[in-house]
Formats: C-alpha cells, structure tokens, sequence
C-alpha cells in the first residue's frame, strides 16, 4: 500500500506520574491520506477518557476496563 502519514502534537502533552492513565492533557493531530484524526486527551484530570475526532465524527474514547 502506499500512504504518509503525519502525526503532529497541536497542544502539550501532560503526563502526570501518579495517574493510572497517566497521558491526562494534550491533543495530537494524525493525518493520514485524505483522513484527519485528532485525539484530544482533556484538561488534566486523572481519568481513562479521551475525544477522538475522526473527519469531523467526535467520540469518547475510554482506556481500560
């Protein structure tokens, strides 16, 4: 197949130790063809969710069980 991909952080990216899902802040942006992703990991609280944005179709993305 060919492809290219991008991947580009748009926001910080924050981590904090003492999370069990310890990525809690931050966007990333995947462009990949003529597709646009962006994952949106909220605004620093602990939790296993994140915003994914799929070419305009926004979901909740939940980590673990």
């Amino acid at each position: 197949p060919n492809w290219s991909q991008t991947t580009t952080i748009t926001s910080p990216l924050l981590f904090k130790m003492n999370c069990q899902y310890r990525l809690v802040q931050g966007t990333v942006q995947i462009v990949r063809n003529n597709n646009t992703a962006s994952i949106d990991y909220g605004d620093g609280t602990c939790d296993n969710q994140a915003t994914l944005n799929l070419n305009g179709n926004v979901s909740t993305i939940t980590f673990g069980n």
